[in-house]
């Protein structure tokens, strides 16, 4: 509840912006921003698939996630009239919603958080036109530093903890559409698909279970952003 209170502030922030300015704009009007570099924020909500946790030693179990949201900030520049490059910096907090075992279906309880920090290079593709309207589609590649913090209880009533970060390889695919409102201004509504490849993380119990491997993450996000376009070309 706490993370969609924040989206939807963020959503009202943009939508008091937008009802200050003209709803419309001519093909002339938008002819005239020929910004080049611009700032972005963007903030949104998701869902995650669950994650394969394989401890070295014991069998593995499916992590279930709930409450996902992502916030990035990023610097763009705009070549031609339809290629964007753009270099991003984002954090995902995916909070842990309990656990399923593979070898027996049963689920059980599991707390804590899949965080990660990201910095990603975007590229690009804008099909423009003679409206207001920019759809856009891109495709991103970087590195995060995720952090896995976890603790649940085994069978023999030990705890099992796990809070370590590794540096996972990340890729993400995009599409939306910015509304031009203003020469300077952009709103976008995009959806996000966020992945990473698979990591390791140590475990609090190094002596019997030093390791833990858990499948790359996949998660999808519906964001709103707003952009600034600073200098002209």
């Amino acid at each position: 509840m706490k993370n969609l209170n924040k989206f939807l502030a963020f959503t009202i922030i943009l939508f008091i912006i937008s009802t200050n300015t003209s709803f419309t704009q001519t093909a002339t009007e938008k002819s005239l921003n020929t910004s080049s570099n611009y700032l972005v924020l963007r903030d949104g909500l998701g869902w995650a698939a669950n994650s394969t946790r394989s401890p070295g030693g014991t069998g593995s179990s499916e992590m279930q996630f709930k409450s996902e949201f992502d916030l990035n900030f990023a610097y763009g520049h705009h070549f031609f009239n339809w290629v964007r490059l753009e270099l991003e910096l984002g954090y995902v907090y995916m909070k842990l919603d309990g656990q399923v075992l593979n070898l027996t279906g049963e689920e059980k309880d599991m707390s804590g958080y899949d965080r990660h920090w990201r910095g990603v290079f975007n590229a690009y593709a804008n099909l423009e036109n003679l409206t207001a309207f920019t759809p856009f589609a891109g495709a991103g590649i970087g590195v995060a530093q995720a952090r896995l913090n976890i603790k649940f209880t085994r069978k023999n009533g030990e705890i099992a903890e796990t809070d370590d970060c590794d540096y996972p390889l990340v890729y993400q695919f995009i599409a939306g559409v910015s509304w031009n409102f203003h020469p300077s201004w952009e709103l976008e509504l995009m959806y996000r698909y966020y992945a990473t490849n698979e990591r390791t993380h140590d475990n609090h119990d190094k002596a019997n279970y030093p390791k833990v491997t858990v499948d790359g993450t996949k998660s999808s996000f519906v964001q709103l952003g707003i952009r600034f376009w600073l200098g002209k070309k």
